[in-house]
């Protein structure tokens, strides 16, 4: 089955035509699926047959079929779509072999749970913690001071919990895989632990262990272990405490919203329960959809909005 676009594959990018009718091309697609009720971009879906069966991806593109004339696509949904599986592999599927993913039954199409490397997936999960409890429990920020830069404080506070997940891990022995797929039973409690600014001591330490081989953060790594050093003056310490109190307010934050329904409190604080970072999927994963969603909606927005320019 030839689907519209398909003349298009073979062709060498750079070819300032081809580059116009491929984006012509995603304009056209973008329109059709927002006006037929078709899956957007970057919706999430499970592959139920063919060669990628059981596979999660999201959606890039979908591939409408053209009328015998050539003149217009047939009417009703598109006849497959095109699916990105694990970021990079791209692949067609027939709309009959898909379903629409859930973060419930299918928590890796909306979340990626494995990485280049466990201190990348800490990265990640940190910057997801921050961001989701900015968005969902923002109620909990209102009482903290986050300075005359609060952007430079937030930042800190993602990279402080990643350097406690690192650490927790390794100490739990979650580092391996070294996909970082284990961090996804790491306990809340001992990254809390870490944060929670009772014993500066604690955090000087775990910084000190935190020493990735990933040039990219080694320098802001850097950066916030001057905070906590014997040598910080009055200034700093004050910037060590906001960071660290945003810190610790995210996870607690988030082993509140992790706690079971029906389960007594107490199981949690006497630790015979605890929340690991799997128990929070049921709420990160529809988020991410929903911030995908948005993405995607400014994204038809803004290629419509440069056809009609």
């Amino acid at each position: 089955m030839r689907f519209l676009g398909d003349g298009l594959r073979g062709r060498v990018r750079g070819d300032e035509g081809v580059d116009v009718l491929e984006g012509a091309f995603a304009v056209v697609s973008l329109a059709l699926a927002a006006e037929r009720g078709a899956w957007g971009r970057d919706e999430a879906v499970r592959i139920t047959g063919g060669e990628y069966q059981g596979r999660a991806g999201l959606v890039d593109v979908s591939l409408w079929e053209p009328d015998p004339e050539g003149e217009d696509v047939l009417p009703g949904p598109p006849g497959a779509y095109r699916v990105r599986l694990d970021g990079a592999l791209t692949v067609e599927v027939p709309a009959g072999a898909l379903r629409a993913a859930t973060p419930a039954r299918d928590p890796e199409a909306f979340l990626d749970v494995t990485f280049p490397g466990v201190w990348f997936g800490c990265v990640v999960w940190g910057d997801r913690l921050v961001r989701w409890h900015a968005e969902r429990r923002s109620g909990e920020w209102a009482p903290l001071d986050l300075g005359p830069d609060p952007m430079d404080t937030v930042a800190r506070a993602a990279l402080l919990l990643s350097a406690a997940l690192w650490d927790a891990a390794r100490t739990a022995g979650l580092d391996e895989p070294s996909d970082g797929s284990a961090l996804l039973d790491l306990s809340l409690a001992e990254v809390a632990a870490l944060v929670n600014g009772t014993d500066d001591a604690t955090t000087v330490d775990m910084l000190e262990r935190t020493r990735p081989d990933f040039a990219a953060t080694a320098r802001v790594l850097e950066d916030l272990r001057a905070l906590w050093s014997l040598y910080a003056d009055v200034e700093d310490l004050v910037r060590r405490r906001r960071v660290q109190r945003l810190a610790h307010v995210i996870v607690v934050g988030h082993q509140a919203a992790g706690m079971r329904l029906g389960t007594d409190p107490a199981e949690y604080l006497t630790g015979r329960s605890v929340v690991r970072l799997r128990d929070r999927l049921a709420d990160l994963g529809p988020w991410e959809q929903e911030r995908r969603a948005r993405a995607w909606a400014g994204d038809l927005a803004a290629r419509l909005g440069g056809e009609a320019g």
